[in-house]
């Protein structure tokens, strides 16, 4: 079992404050904030961290089915982020990704400083000092035309690359 997992909390914590909640605003967490579909940031999130990145990714308006109504909220966003890690986690685990990513680099990734490092490489900083996360940055520009193992070849170098310029 891991001994330091990633910890994402909601940063507003369900109620309504300027300052970000427990346990989002303990040191090893990852606090999420919320943005709709257009990364504008809701008005619902308490002010960003000084000093810190400050995560904000889809959380407004989410229709999880479409016979209930949209959901909005910073556990949203949280369960979003979280959901990109793994995904991120997953994607670098593949055999393919392996012969790129080493095993010190896929360690480093399950670290806070790692996945902080990809998330940045990801993200836009607003002008309020949240980063707003935009999983499709990774994308390499010519995706569309390439073929699948050269973009995933790209992906994986360029998340190789985060991680050893945050060393």
């Amino acid at each position: 079992m891991d001994q330091n997992p990633l910890i994402f909390a909601a940063a507003a914590g369900g109620i309504s404050t300027d300052s970000v909640t427990y346990p989002a605003k303990m040191e090893e967490v990852f606090p999420i904030f919320s943005t709709d579909g257009q990364l504008r940031i809701s008005e619902y999130n308490p002010l960003p961290i000084p000093g810190q990145m400050n995560f904000a990714i889809l959380g407004e308006h989410v229709t999880v089915d479409s016979s209930q109504n949209p959901i909005s909220g910073t556990s949203v966003s949280t369960s979003i982020a979280t959901g990109v890690a793994a995904r991120l986690l997953d994607f670098a685990r593949q055999p393919d990704s392996r012969t790129i990513i080493d095993e010190e680099s896929f360690k480093k990734m399950r670290t806070k400083k790692g996945m902080t490092a990809i998330f940045k490489l990801m993200s836009y900083r607003s002008d309020n000092g949240y980063n707003c996360l935009a999983p499709w940055e990774l994308l390499p520009p010519d995706h569309a035309t390439q073929d699948r193992r050269s973009t995933r070849k790209e992906i994986c170098q360029s998340i190789l690359s985060a991680l050893q310029d945050d060393n």
